[in-house]
């Protein structure tokens, strides 16, 4: 957490309420940073941050366009949503869940050959003579001149 409220210049309080953004900032940057801060909180649910911070969702959504280092600060909070939430799978994991280990192998390990369910393909038999003879029929005889 140290990491990303030097990344957004900000401290937290005990209760992990923003205390202080370092160093002054104009309005603007105090309500993207304010946002930023509700993205982490709500896991980055825009409606919920912006029902939590009275900030609406839209201005997130121009920031994103007009703001490049918002942009970067947004992508930087889902990295850090990600990293929480693999270390969470991993974690069950080594817990011993069947389930999340099912869910790893058919994910992360699929480029390594992993599949839960073979895929056997059969040739479908195309003319009417491959056809019969898949079924077991012969060739009917020459007729004899």
């Amino acid at each position: 957490m140290e990491d990303l409220e030097k990344a957004l210049n900000i401290q937290l309080d005990a209760n992990g309420a923003v205390q202080k953004i370092r160093p002054k900032t104009n309005k603007l940057r105090q309500r993207q940073l304010t946002f930023l801060y509700g993205l982490i909180k709500t896991f980055g649910n825009v409606s919920k941050t912006a029902e939590l911070t009275g900030i609406d969702r839209s201005c997130h959504y121009d920031w994103l366009k007009k703001y490049p280092a918002y942009k970067e600060q947004v992508e930087a909070v889902d990295d850090v949503e990600f990293d929480f939430v693999k270390n969470k799978a991993l974690q069950r994991v080594q817990e011993g869940s069947d389930s999340m280990i099912q869910f790893m192998l058919r994910t992360k390990f699929k480029a390594r050959g992993y599949a839960d369910n073979a895929e056997i393909s059969v040739p479908i038999p195309v003319t009417i003579v491959e056809r019969r003879l898949a079924e077991g029929e012969s060739l009917p005889e020459k007729p004899k001149e």
